[in-house]
């Protein structure tokens, strides 16, 4: 492990992520001091979600930090995204069957990769945010988010309703 100006770097040289007994993730460093409960945090998760991972124990405390999970090999990579994805749940809209909206409030009704899902949206403003020419993440009013990759792929009838936010 590395310190630059407060952060301490942790370098895949060394460093091991592993599962305990029990399922929880363990880190062990260089120099075999062993962090027996961790979990990753992404600073950009939707930006970067390989770069600037901070590694947590069980008080929330920062360790160190992840510079580029890409550094690491493959299978410590693996342990790491697996973990980011449990804590990172964002579904996927697939199809807007409808939305509607009562003072400001926009419910939006719709089929994600993993179901059927309804939620609720305040306003259009913040919680629809355009990234890039077609992907777009709504965060809804229980703090969720949903991400729809390419909305120009979505049916006909979805790009109607989606229409009614955009």
């Amino acid at each position: 492990m590395e310190e630059i100006i407060g952060i301490t770097n942790i370098e895949p040289k060394g460093t091991k992520f592993e599962r305990s007994e029990t399922g929880v993730l363990k880190m062990t460093l260089a120099d075999g001091t062993v962090h027996p409960r961790i979990y990753p945090i992404c600073s950009f998760p939707v930006a970067n979600p390989d770069k600037f991972i901070s590694i947590r124990n069980i008080e929330n405390k920062e360790i160190g930090v992840i510079n580029n999970l890409g550094d690491f090999p493959a299978d410590q990579q693996a342990l790491i995204r697996k973990e980011i994805k449990l804590r990172y749940f964002v579904p996927v809209i697939r199809e807007i069957y409808k939305i509607t909206e009562e003072f400001g409030i926009y419910n939006w009704e719709t089929k994600t990769d993993r179901g059927r899902k309804s939620f609720y949206v305040r306003g259009r403003n913040d919680n629809i945010l355009m990234r890039g020419k077609t992907r777009l993440l709504i965060t809804d009013i229980e703090e969720c988010r949903y991400e729809i990759p390419d909305y120009a792929r979505l049916p006909h009838r979805s790009l109607i309703e989606l229409d009614k936010v955009l």
